[in-house]
């Protein structure tokens, strides 16, 4: 899965495959800069509203936040995407 602009990337608090009980995380990709980093724009409930991170993938295949990244969320309605991606990623990047 590759970053794209307007996706919306996730995240899970556990790497479980069972998504019951997860909380997580949810931000939309502004500015791709490489496959490896991007520019997001995000919200925290409860906390900070409407930020902008410049975020990198480690080696790991994270995404630089406390928790586990899952996927992209395309938009189907921009051009370029095929369709929504609805794979989970493990841990270590690996798609299930």
């Amino acid at each position: 899965m590759e970053p794209k602009l307007g996706a919306v990337m996730v995240w899970t608090n556990s790497n479980s495959t069972s998504l019951s009980g997860l909380s997580g995380h949810v931000a939309i990709v502004e500015k791709v800069i490489s496959d490896t980093e991007v520019i997001t724009s995000e919200s925290a409930y409860g906390g900070t509203y409407f930020y902008s991170m410049d975020r990198h993938k480690g080696s790991d295949g994270n995404w630089e936040r406390h928790g586990y990244f899952r996927c992209f969320i395309y938009n189907p309605a921009v051009a370029g995407y095929a369709s929504i991606s609805s794979q989970i990623v493990d841990e270590g990047g690996a798609v299930t």
